[in-house]
């Protein structure tokens, strides 16, 4: 086996679970407060950006970590405009 691909496995992983643990906290803490927006933001560009590439390779391991990412930075993007509207 390629030892490439073993790498490529694990930033995959990786991409896909980096946003999860805020996610997890913010939604039961209900507070983001210190949470920056343009994070979400920049993720969010990211991901799309990965995600159109992804497609365009057919390659099933990326568009999925970038779905995943995409939903992360959604959530962490709505629960800060709540948090703004709600001041």
């Amino acid at each position: 086996m390629d030892p490439w691909i073993i790498v490529a496995t694990f930033a995959v992983i990786f991409t896909s679970l980096q946003l999860i643990p805020q996610v997890i906290k913010s939604l039961r803490t209900k507070k983001v407060r210190d949470l920056s927006i343009g994070l979400s933001i920049i993720v969010g560009l990211s991901a799309i950006s990965w995600l159109a590439y992804g497609i365009h390779l057919k390659d099933f391991p990326l568009v999925i970590a970038n779905i995943i990412n995409l939903i992360g930075a959604s959530i962490l993007f709505t629960l800060k405009i709540r948090e703004k509207k709600y001041q």
